[in-house]
């Protein structure tokens, strides 16, 4: 299970950037699953009707000060680097690889 963080998509109309109403929530899901299971995404070109591109990431990497550096490069890149081109089944490398 992986969850996608797109809040921005979600509620860009309501929201202004940064999104701090999301803080909250992010910071729960990070609690509760850990990092290892989010993944950041942009959904572009929709998001484009509320925030830009930059928006999309900088409101996670910039505002949401709570995840170390180590877990936003999982989260906006290699979980999903992990996920689409693992070597095994399950999005893990094999022994050795």
């Amino acid at each position: 299970m992986t969850l996608e963080l797109l809040f921005p998509l979600l509620y860009g109309a309501t929201w202004d950037y940064p999104y701090a109403e999301s803080q909250p929530l992010i910071r729960e899901l990070y609690e509760t699953f850990g990092a290892s299971k989010l993944l950041w995404g942009s959904d572009m070109p929709n998001v484009e009707r509320s925030c830009t591109y930059r928006q999309t990431l900088t409101y996670l990497t910039r505002h949401c000060d709570f995840i170390t550096p180590a877990d936003l490069d999982r989260i906006v890149g290699g979980n999903a680097n992990d996920l689409y081109f693992s070597l095994t089944p399950g999005g893990s490398s094999p022994a050795g690889a």
